[in-house]
C-alpha cells in the first residue's frame, strides 16, 4: 500500500506540464490556471554550441504572439481541412443512400465524423511540427516516462533512449479525449436505440410509429448520456479509456519522431533535472546528475 509521501509525489510527477519550442525545452513550475495568468518555467537550449538553462515567464502577451504564429502556420493547411471535411461529408451521404438502413447510416456518419476529425488534426501537425520540435517533444515524452515510472532521474542516456516518445497525458491528448467520449457516447445512444427498435419490431411489425419512437429514444438516450457523464465522469471515462488511448498514440505520431537527436534528450535531461530539484528534491541525486554530465562531457551555463 502507499503511503503519503508515495501519494504526494506520484501527483507531483503526474502534474509535470512541459512544452516543447524549436529553439527550448520548458518545463513549467505553477498550473496554467486561465488564460491570463503567467507561468513560471525553467527552459533549456543550446547557444553557440554550449547547453544553457533558464528561468522565465510566459505571461499573456508571449501566448498571444504563440498562439498568432501557429494561427499564421495553420493558414495553408484550411483548404486542405475543409476538402477532407468535404469528402467525408459526400461519403457519408453516399453511404446512407446506397444502404437504406437508419443504424447503419447513424454509425458510418459517427465513424466518418471521427476518421473526418483525426485526419484533420494530422494535417494541423504536419503544418505546425517541424522536425526540431518533433525531436524536443518525443525527448521531452521519454524523459517523463522515465521519470514518473521510476520515480527518479535516469542514470544514462541509454535509460532515456529505452523509452517511448508517445504521453497519455500530453496537452495533445485533450482534443483527442473529447473526440473519442463524443464518439463512444454517440455509438452507446445508437446501439440502445437499435435495440429498442429491434423489440418494438418484433412485437408491434414496422410502421411510421415505430421509426419515431426510435429516433425519440436515440434522442432521450442522447441527454442521459450526456447528463450521467456529467455526474459521473469517471463511468464514461473506463468505457472510453482503451479507443482514447488509441487515438492519442495515433495522433502524437505526426508530433513526434523516432529520430530523436541526442542533443535534444540531453536538454529534456537538463531541464527536468532542474524541475525535480525544485518540486521533488526528495527523488533528486547530485551524484547522478554530475555522472551524466561527465558521460556527456556537458558543460551548462544557468542564466
Amino acid at each position: 500500500m502507499l503511503n503519503r509521501c508515495d501519494i504526494d509525489l506520484e501527483s507531483k510527477l503526474m502534474k509535470i506540464s512541459a512544452r516543447s519550442l524549436d529553439d527550448q525545452i520548458r518545463f513549467y513550475l505553477n498550473d496554467d490556471e486561465s488564460w491570463e495568468d503567467d507561468r513560471l518555467y525553467i527552459a533549456a537550449m543550446k547557444i553557440g554550441g554550449k547547453y544553457s538553462i533558464k528561468i522565465g515567464k510566459e505571461d499573456i502577451f508571449e501566448k498571444i504572439k504563440m498562439a498568432d504564429e501557429l494561427i499564421e502556420k495553420l493558414k495553408g493547411a484550411n483548404i486542405w481541412i475543409f476538402m477532407v471535411k468535404a469528402i467525408f461529408i459526400l461519403f457519408s451521404v453516399f453511404l446512407a443512400i446506397c444502404v437504406n438502413n437508419i443504424f447503419f447510416s447513424m454509425l458510418e456518419v459517427n465513424c466518418c465524423w471521427l476518421l473526418g476529425r483525426m485526419l484533420e488534426n494530422t494535417i494541423k501537425h504536419i503544418k505546425i511540427s517541424s522536425q526540431n520540435i518533433k525531436s524536443k517533444h518525443s525527448a521531452e515524452h521519454m524523459l517523463i516516462n522515465f521519470i514518473r515510472i521510476h520515480k527518479r532521474l535516469p542514470r544514462n542516456i541509454k535509460e532515456i533512449k529505452k523509452y517511448y516518445r508517445f504521453s497519455l497525458t500530453c496537452g495533445s491528448s485533450h482534443e483527442v479525449s473529447e473526440m473519442a467520449e463524443t464518439f463512444v457516447s454517440t455509438l452507446i445512444g445508437i446501439m440502445f436505440s437499435f435495440i429498442i427498435n429491434t423489440i418494438i419490431i418484433f412485437m408491434f411489425g414496422e410502421s411510421d410509429i415505430v421509426f419515431i419512437i426510435t429516433i425519440m429514444v436515440y434522442i432521450i438516450t442522447s441527454i442521459a448520456i450526456a447528463i450521467l457523464t456529467e455526474k459521473r465522469p469517471k463511468l464514461l471515462k473506463k468505457i472510453v479509456t482503451p479507443l482514447r488511448n488509441m487515438l492519442i498514440v495515433i495522433n502524437q505520431i505526426t508530433l513526434t519522431t523516432r529520430k530523436v537527436k541526442h542533443d535534444d534528450i540531453i536538454l529534456a535531461y537538463i531541464v527536468a533535472r532542474d524541475w525535480v530539484l525544485m518540486k521533488c528534491p526528495e527523488i533528486y541525486k547530485e551524484d547522478e546528475y554530475y555522472n551524466i554530465m561527465k558521460t556527456c562531457l556537458v558543460d551548462v551555463d544557468v542564466g
